[in-house]
C-alpha cells in the first residue's frame, strides 16, 4: 500500500505542474527527489540485493590503485564507487546518491518528453522499475543512460546514442543489447515482420536446449552459465505473468487505438501514426514480446527485457493522448494501471521473495 500511495501521490503532483506548465527541469527536481529519497533512504534489507552492493562499495575501496580492477565487476561501476567513496565512507549515502544518478535522467526524460507525465511517472511503479532500482543497481544505471539517450535515437543522432550505449555498458555489461534498436529506427512496423520475428522466437524456444548445447561447444568457457538459473527454466512463472500481462497490454492498444484490423499493418499505432517518423517506439513493445517469449525457457531475457520495456514510459502515454475519444483513453488507462497494480499486489502476496521490498523500511528503522 505504501507503494502505491507514494506513486499516486506522485502522479498527482505531476498532473498538478505539468498542467501548469512548470519547467521540466523543475519538475524533475521535485518528483526526481521525492523518488531518489525513497530509493535511497531504504534499508538495507529492501532489494534482494542491497546488502551485496554495500559490501561491493567497502571492497572497491580497499585498492592500491585507483583505477585496479576489482572482483568481477564493470570497470565503470567500480570507478563510480570509488569516486563516491572519495566523498564519503557510509555505503548509506552511497545508496543515496546512487539513486538520484539513476532517477535524475529518467524523470527529465520523462518530463521533457512525455505527453502525459504524471502517468510516466506511475508508470515507474506499474511496470517494475521501481522494485527493479530498489536491487539492481548496477544495470539500473545502464537502463537510465540508455532511456535518456533515446531522444538521439528518435532525432537519428546514430552516434550520440551509440556513445550512450557503450558508456552504459560500462556500468552492466547487458548495455549492449540496446543496439538493437539501432535497424528498427529504419524498419516500418509490418504484420508480416512481426510475425516473423514472433515465428522465430517460439523455435528459438522449442530448440532451446539443443542451443545451449551448440553455445557450450562453442564458448566452453561460460558453460558452467549455461546450466545455471539463468538459463535452466525455472523462472518459468514470473516469465509467464510478464509475458501475458504485455499481451493484455498490447492488444488494449491495439483495440483502444482504433486500429483497422483488416489492413496489413496491425501493430502500426500510436505514436508512429502521430509523428510519422520512425516506428521506433512500437518495435521495443514487439522486441519485448519476442524476449518473453524465450524468456519462458531462459530467465536471463527478463533481465534483457528492460532496456526495451523502460521506452514504455514513453510509448504508452503517447498512445493514449492520441485516443480521440476521451472515455476510450481512460478506459485504456484505467484497465492498465488496475492490471499491473494487481498484479504487484498478487506477487507481494504469493511471491514476496521474488523483489523482496515488502514491507518497506528507512534505514533508521
Amino acid at each position: 500500500m505504501i507503494f502505491i500511495l507514494l506513486f499516486g501521490g506522485l502522479s498527482l503532483l505531476s498532473y498538478y505542474l505539468s498542467k501548469h506548465n512548470v519547467k521540466p527541469i523543475v519538475a524533475t527536481l521535485i518528483i526526481g527527489t521525492i523518488l531518489s529519497c525513497f530509493i535511497g533512504f531504504r534499508h538495507p534489507s529492501i532489494g534482494n540485493d542491497t546488502e551485496e552492493y554495500i559490501k561491493i562499495f567497502y571492497a572497491a575501496n580497499e585498492y592500491n590503485f585507483f583505477f585496479e580492477k576489482y572482483a568481477r565487476y564493470e570497470m565503470g561501476y567500480v570507478i563510480l564507487m570509488r569516486l563516491i567513496g572519495l566523498i564519503t565512507s557510509n555505503a548509506q549515502i552511497a545508496l543515496i546518491i546512487l539513486a538520484f544518478i539513476v532517477i535524475m535522467p529518467i524523470v527529465y526524460t520523462i518530463n521533457k518528453h512525455s505527453f502525459m507525465p504524471w502517468l510516466s511517472v506511475i508508470l515507474i511503479f506499474c511496470l517494475g522499475f521501481f522494485t527493479f532500482f530498489l536491487s539492481g543497481i548496477r544495470q539500473s544505471l545502464a537502463v537510465s543512460i540508455v532511456f535518456s539517450a533515446l531522444p538521439f535515437l528518435k532525432d537519428k543522432e546514430i552516434f550520440k546514442y551509440i556513445l550512450a550505449v557503450f558508456f552504459a555498458g560500462m556500468f552492466h555489461s547487458t548495455a549492449i543489447i540496446a543496439l538493437v534498436l539501432l535497424p528498427f529506427t529504419y524498419i516500418e512496423i509490418k504484420d508480416g515482420y512481426v510475425l516473423t520475428m514472433f515465428s522465430m522466437s517460439i523455435l528459438v524456444t522449442a530448440l532451446f536446449k539443443w542451443l545451449l548445447i551448440i553455445l557450450a561447444m562453442i564458448f566452453p568457457q561460460y558453460e558452467h552459465y549455461f546450466s545455471g538459473p539463468y538459463f535452466n527454466g525455472t523462472g518459468w512463472l514470473a516469465s509467464s505473468l510478464l509475458l501475458l500481462t504485455t499481451l493484455v497490454q498490447t492488444l488494449l492498444m491495439i483495440i483502444y487505438s482504433e486500429v483497422n484490423i483488416h489492413k496489413p499493418r496491425l501493430f502500426e499505432y500510436g505514436l508512429h501514426a502521430y509523428e510519422r517518423k520512425s516506428a521506433l517506439f512500437e518495435w521495443p513493445v514487439v522486441i519485448t514480446l519476442s524476449l518473453q517469449i524465450i524468456g519462458l525457457r531462459a530467465n536471463i531475457m527478463d533481465r534483457i527485457t528492460s532496456y526495451f520495456m523502460i521506452i514504455w514510459l514513453l510509448f504508452i502515454p503517447n498512445v493514449a493522448i492520441n485516443i480521440k475519444d476521451k472515455t476510450k483513453r481512460k478506459i485504456l488507462i484505467t484497465f492498465l494501471l488496475v492490471m499491473y497494480i494487481g498484479k504487484f499486489i498478487a506477487v507481494q502476496i504469493f511471491r514476496p521473495e521474488w523483489s523482496n521490498v515488502l514491507p518497506y523500511r528507512f534505514f533508521w528503522q
